[in-house]
């Protein structure tokens, strides 16, 4: 497995999974689900960093990071398709992706406050949780994790 930079030729596949596996995240919670246009995928290739999870030649994943200050990211959206989530895959990417950026002293993330899994996953990475915030109707739960010189 391996994790690289997103390309427009990435596009349809990397939209195809995201939706898969976002779909798959409302089922599980019971939650409405709004299907993403694939364009939305494109400007967030080009305006963001954009990672690709590949394994055998096939995407199965992506995670988006955006950069909020110099030594301060954002893990902003990461997915993983429905048939590959369980298998240690989200840790390795979140790890690696750290190791990518050496200036990064504090990472930020958010996720549902009705998504107790993710809640677990992040707090097994070291993330903690400092706060609150609604997003049209979603409550979302904050995270941060402070990485030492």
């Amino acid at each position: 497995m391996r994790i690289r930079l997103a390309n427009l030729e990435d596009v349809d596949q990397l939209h195809q999974v995201f939706h898969q596996s976002w779909k798959a995240f409302h089922e599980k919670y019971r939650k409405e689900f709004k299907e993403e246009a694939s364009s939305s995928t494109k400007y967030r290739i080009v305006a963001y960093d954009y990672y690709v999870i590949v394994d055998d030649h096939e995407i199965i994943g992506g995670i988006e990071i955006r950069r909020e200050k110099y030594d301060v990211y954002r893990l902003h959206r990461m997915f993983i398709r429905p048939d590959r989530q369980g298998e240690g895959i989200g840790r390795h990417v979140v790890r690696e992706i750290e190791k990518k950026y050496p200036e990064c002293k504090t990472w930020k993330t958010d996720t549902p406050e009705f998504a107790e899994s993710n809640h677990h996953f992040y707090e097994s990475l070291g993330y903690k949780e400092v706060g609150n915030e609604k997003v049209d109707t979603i409550s979302l739960k904050i995270y941060e994790k402070q990485l030492e010189d």
